[in-house]
């Protein structure tokens, strides 16, 4: 499978069943839970301070809310910012703002799911969103537990190391040339570290970690945004209208869809907010709340700060002009498509003639007099040269349909021979275009905040991925708790350091593609399974029949009155 193919796929999974899916249940527990964005945030921000020591758990709500946000967060949530504004432009800030309001009540579920247990089973749950579907009377609903029971461990190990590990690599080489290896390397053992540490010892200073971390990246964007803050604010009006519109073309920036906007944050801003579904439960299951209803209203701020935290970021990107500025950059072959001719507009950039079909000879970076028109997603490279492993390339290339379909080295003897598909990745073309990911961040907190604060975001970032590494393998650890023993089940914490060390090698050329995929398997799996218990979550914070606690600690039981009088009203009845 190539790269188009891979990137079409994904694209389906994302776009047409993961989003629709998500934004299904959402819909359905916004009506049942009456607006809880809105209404319930007074509850929300109260809860956060009032922690109850005698209470089951281990950890203060806030630290819970603050880890639970990092899980979603990490480091792929400001990568992915930057890349959906090379992809989309402004357009792509209002997306993220919609998808953080929308999928807030999915925590409120998964939050009175991890906390509560079934009707007549008073200490069975677990203390996580798959232990609780597991023990449920619905055969469909247990093998929805099963499917989360299988995903979430996956996940951790693949879509946390891919996609968040990828993120890693890439703001750390831009931010910090040279250092991607190391840097990455030390994220992944620290994180590890942090994974195996006791909860009920440290888990309320990984969250003030936690709390830090993102108000020192908020603190980032701030000062970027500031740098001009008169365009950045203007980017609001204009980010709806590029949303429904289309983007048109602005400096080396050729434009885009507005399809190609939704489908870039739905892939890079929607999808870390929505595959972290199981895993943000467990951490308030955890908490130290005075009531179910308190800590469930207060799991929604995690996804509301995540749309204000990547909102402002983009305001920032947008307010230096970085995405549409060429930039000294490489990008592999790959993820270049050769044309006949130069595009400047979207419908220049998608017309089928334009794409190149033949033979290109490269000797010593360059193909001499030869002129070729080389592009990535949204703008040309100019003055492009070969190179690999840091050297000038020889190598010829066969193009079909814009994009290279065999790659072809000197052999032993002088002659030509057919290299494998890695070459496709080790080959890269050097030149000027528009910044992506890491190179984007990095360039706009650079010219906005100079390099102080480029060093705040990228420890800020580093700090977010050995929190998350924490916070993901909590969550793996909880999930498999409800089917084998803690003490196997804590080993499991490290699986998302190994994922993240995995990407920082660069062992799987796609791994992060193959993580993206277990993550929309996972989204999916969630919203299904809260769809499917909307209206029972809804009756347990309408106080109409209690929720059973579990006895192990990190579940905690509603305890008002009026649950407990409906438990003496039903054994009356018995």
């Amino acid at each position: 499978m190539n790269a188009d193919q891979l990137s079409e796929l994904l694209t389906v999974l994302w776009a047409w069943i993961a989003a629709p899916a998500v934004a299904l249940a959402a819909l359905v527990l916004t009506v049942r839970l009456r607006l809880p964005q809105v209404l319930g945030l007074p509850t929300a921000f109260r809860a956060l301070r009032e922690e109850d020591p005698g209470a089951g758990g281990a950890i203060p709500p806030a630290a819970a809310v603050a880890m639970s946000t990092v899980a979603s967060y990490g480091a792929a949530g400001a990568v992915g910012a930057a890349t959906a504004v090379a992809l989309g432009g402004p357009g792509a800030i209002a997306w993220v703002c919609l998808f953080s309001f929308l999928l807030a009540p999915l925590r409120v579920g998964e939050a009175v799911l991890a906390r509560t247990a079934p009707v007549g089973q008073a200490g069975g749950a677990t203390g996580s969103l798959a232990g609780r579907l597991l023990v449920d009377r619905a055969p469909l609903v247990r093998a929805l537990g099963w499917a989360l029971f299988a995903l979430v461990p996956l996940a951790g190990f693949a879509y946390f190391g891919g996609v968040h590990g990828g993120a890693v690599v890439d703001a750390a080489e831009q931010l910090l040339p040279g250092s991607a290896i190391v840097l990455g390397g030390v994220v992944a053992a620290v994180g590890a570290g942090l994974a195996l540490l006791p909860g009920r010892r440290f888990g309320a200073l990984l969250g003030w970690l936690a709390a830090v971390s993102l108000i020192a990246l908020f603190g980032a964007a701030l000062v970027t945004l500031f740098s001009d803050l008169g365009r950045g604010l203007a980017a609001i009006p204009r980010a709806i209208t590029d949303a429904i519109y289309d983007m048109p073309s602005a400096g080396a920036f050729s434009g885009a869809l507005a399809a190609e906007i939704a489908v870039a944050a739905v892939l890079h801003l929607a999808s870390p907010l929505a595959a972290s579904s199981g895993v943000e439960g467990a951490w308030h299951a955890e908490a130290q709340a005075k009531s179910t209803k308190a800590q469930a209203a207060a799991a929604m701020l995690g996804a509301l700060g995540y749309g204000a935290l990547t909102a402002v970021l983009g305001l920032a990107l947008v307010a230096t002009n970085a995405f549409i500025r060429p930039t000294e950059t490489t990008r592999a072959l790959a993820d270049v498509t050769f044309y006949t001719a130069p595009f400047e507009t979207v419908s220049q950039r998608r017309e089928q003639s334009r794409r190149f079909r033949g033979i290109i000879r490269v000797t010593e970076g360059t193909t001499g007099v030869v002129t070729i028109h080389p592009g990535v997603e949204r703008s040309m490279i100019l003055t492009p040269t070969f190179e690999e492993n840091g050297e000038p390339a020889d190598v010829m290339l066969r193009v079909d349909g814009g994009r290279v379909v065999e790659v072809q080295r000197p052999g032993t003897l002088g002659a030509l021979e057919t290299a494998g598909p890695e070459a496709l990745r080790s080959v890269r073309v050097r030149g000027r275009t528009t910044p992506r990911g890491g190179l984007l961040l990095a360039e706009a907190i650079a010219h906005g905040g100079g390099s102080i604060t480029s060093r705040v975001a990228l420890a800020a970032l580093l700090l977010l991925a050995a929190l998350g590494v924490a916070a993901w393998g909590f969550g793996v650890r909880k999930t498999l708790a409800s089917k084998i023993p803690d003490a196997q089940a804590r080993f499991a914490a490290v699986l998302p350091a190994l994922g993240l060390g995995v990407a920082v090698a660069g062992a799987w050329a796609d791994f992060a593609a193959f993580g993206l995929a277990i993550g929309g398997l996972l989204a999916i799996a969630g919203a299904i399974a809260l769809f499917a218990k909307s209206s029972e979550i809804a009756q347990l914070l309408g106080d109409k029949r209690p929720a059973a606690p579990a006895p192990s600690g990190p579940i905690a039981a509603p305890d008002d009155d009026a649950a407990a009088a409906a438990k003496r009203k039903r054994k009356k009845r018995r």
